[in-house]
């Protein structure tokens, strides 16, 4: 996703080239094994991991907020706020308020951009786009339910009201390589955008998760939502999947 990114920053409005630095050392540094790990020559973020990860994500807060005061959201906005989500379960844990209202935070973008119905339809979308977003808005969709589930509240995406399109099973250099190389690459995937190449690309776990996050969801409505008359029947359905 970074490779991605790097990619399409000048494509975008160059006011939001800030809001993609703060979270990338605050996700590297989190999912460093070592928890004793020492940054050297960056101090400025803090002595240890733990520092390091809570300094990352106020700056990620600081970047929401100059956004915020600006009025201006774009592709990377959502990223921002996509990954200050995960931060944010890490730095407080899922059922912290912090994540909660971070999660509140992503839908509004999601649902303002419009990208809840989907961008196929709009034909001055670049494909390399469409493709970043539909990626952008699964992470969301999978963070959504992830959370609803731990807190035990409705979830805030819901597929009734959204044109949910799962992201191809593409390497992410791929995307935003040449529209030949892009085209090729999407003509080598089978009917349900899985590659045949064998090949597990970060991408892959968030289309599984997607699929599992569908059935979630309908889960989560006959938990959560109004007594049914007909329960048995949905939780049946459900499981037929």
């Amino acid at each position: 996703m970074v490779r991605v990114l790097s990619n399409v920053l000048l494509h975008l409005c160059p006011g939001h080239l800030l809001t993609f630095l703060p979270f990338v050392p605050g996700l590297v540094i989190a999912a460093a094994k070592d928890a004793e790990i020492t940054l050297l020559g960056l101090e400025s973020w803090g002595p240890d991991r733990h520092t390091a990860i809570h300094r990352a994500f106020e700056a990620c807060l600081e970047c929401k907020n100059m956004c915020e005061r600006m009025g201006q959201i774009n592709e990377l906005t959502l990223l921002l706020l996509n990954s200050a989500g995960v931060l944010a379960t890490w730095c407080y844990g899922d059922d912290s308020f912090k994540a909660w209202r971070l999660m509140g935070d992503l839908s509004t973008v999601v649902l303002a951009l419009g990208f809840h119905r989907g961008s196929h339809d709009d034909p001055t979308v670049p494909a390399y786009l469409i493709e970043l977003r539909n990626r952008a808005v699964a992470v969301a969709y999978e963070l959504d339910k992830s959370l609803a589930t731990f807190v035990g509240r409705p979830p805030r995406l819901q597929r009734r009201y959204c044109t949910l399109e799962m992201p191809l099973d593409l390497d992410d250099a791929v995307i935003t390589g040449s529209s030949e190389a892009f085209e090729a690459a999407k003509a080598r995937l089978d009917s349900s955008g899985w590659s045949w190449e064998g090949v597990m690309h970060p991408i892959s776990r968030i289309r599984a998760s997607f699929m599992l996050n569908l059935i979630r969801e309908e889960i989560l409505e006959m938990s959560l939502g109004l007594p049914s008359a007909n329960l048995g029947h949905e939780a049946r359905y459900v499981t037929s999947y």
